[in-house]
């Protein structure tokens, strides 16, 4: 009997990780076609040389994402600076984990996935209070 419910809490445990991961990645997907900024083009032909354009080093983006629903927002905003990073870096901007682990300075990428599934955890554990707490009510 104990054996089943542990198997329960680990199929719920995967479905709410699935959830959570169907639901940054829409929440991704609106934000940047709201956010979308449309550059002109222009072909190389029509610029000097010394016109080209050069890539930047590529830049942390800040961890600036609104969800539409409070209690989403509040979840994120209640983890640290460096697992709100994450998270964007891997959920929202579709980086690599190896991409990911060298813009955040990861020495191994076993730990990147590790706080990756400490933030999930973290976001679970404030969510799932809320909402007993609504119930509650």
């Amino acid at each position: 009997m104990h054996i089943q419910q542990a198997a329960d809490r680990d199929e719920l445990r995967a479905r709410f990780t699935v959830w959570l991961e169907v639901l940054l990645r829409r929440a991704r997907t609106k934000y940047l076609k709201r956010e979308a900024i449309h550059i002109p083009q222009m072909s190389l032909e029509e610029l000097q040389e010394d016109e080209w354009p050069v890539a930047p080093e590529p830049a942390i983006p800040k961890a600036g994402f609104e969800f539409e629903e409070d209690r989403y927002n509040q979840a994120f905003s209640a983890l640290s600076p460096r697992e709100q990073q994450l998270l964007t870096l891997l959920l929202v901007y579709d980086y690599s984990p190896a991409e990911a682990a060298t813009l955040l300075s990861y020495k191994k990428i076993q730990t990147l996935y590790s706080d990756k599934h400490r933030a999930i955890k973290k976001m679970r554990a404030i969510l799932c209070n809320k909402e007993d707490y609504h119930r509650k009510e």
